[in-house]
């Protein structure tokens, strides 16, 4: 089963259509989404959401491009963050809540993006997970509003994009977080969150490299800290 995305640097046009119909009907593609230039949504074509597990990927959606290594980086990172109460920040399309919402009692899933979003709660209908509450929107304005509450987390789980998570650790603090499990793209915002992790009371126990884009210079990074 194959799927594409499609970037416009122009408007959509009535031929770009045509030619993802044409794919889809000829069996070349199960569907495409065609993302035209500037604020106008997606166009769909076809039955462009594939599934991994409990999990549904769509190709203009964020999703992990070695499957055998996320499966390893997921299995892990859910043995250390699994706990009563989890709060996963940047949760995408469910690759750790899933797993996750299995070892705890309940799991908060904050993600910014609409589509990542709705497979994921498409997914927990699916499959009928009932201990997972969704949250959109990004994560300084969601978490701004959570600590007005004051909510009590065991643990929190995070997989932030390359620019990291500023705030970490003064929100894991003030969240009474026993276990902060990173997951991270980039050693530079990875090091700057540590750092202020480190300054708010916790320390890192474990660090573990995996290596989702073999032959290239990057990888994905887990660490776990505990509060001191």
């Amino acid at each position: 089963a194959i799927s594409i995305s499609i970037q416009l640097k122009a408007a959509l046009k009535p031929r770009h259509q045509q030619v993802a119909e044409l794919l889809v009907r000829e069996g070349i593609l199960n569907g495409v989404v065609l993302i035209p230039h500037g604020s106008n949504p997606p166009v769909v074509v076809g039955k462009p959401v594939l599934r991994d597990g409990e999990a549904e990927v769509r190709p203009d959606a964020f999703s992990q491009a070695n499957v055998e290594v996320n499966r390893q980086l997921v299995t892990r990172a859910v043995e250390l963050a699994s706990a009563d109460r989890v709060l996963e920040l940047f949760s995408g399309n469910g690759n750790f809540t899933f797993p996750l919402s299995r070892n705890s009692q309940q799991v908060v899933a904050v993600e910014s993006s609409s589509v990542s979003n709705g497979l994921a709660q498409n997914s927990a209908r699916k499959h009928q997970i009932s201990n997972v509450r969704f949250m959109q929107g990004d994560a300084n304005r969601v978490i701004d509003g959570m600590l007005k509450e004051a909510p009590k987390f065991d643990a929190i789980l995070l997989d932030p994009p390359r620019s990291g998570c500023a705030g970490i650790g003064a929100w894991a603090h003030r969240f009474s977080a026993q276990t902060v499990v990173y997951v991270s793209c980039d050693p530079g915002s990875l090091a700057r969150d540590a750092g202020e992790l480190q300054s708010n009371g916790y320390r890192a126990v474990n660090v573990q490299i995996f290596d989702m884009f073999p032959q290239t210079p990057h990888v994905e990074t887990l660490m776990l800290f505990t509060k001191v």
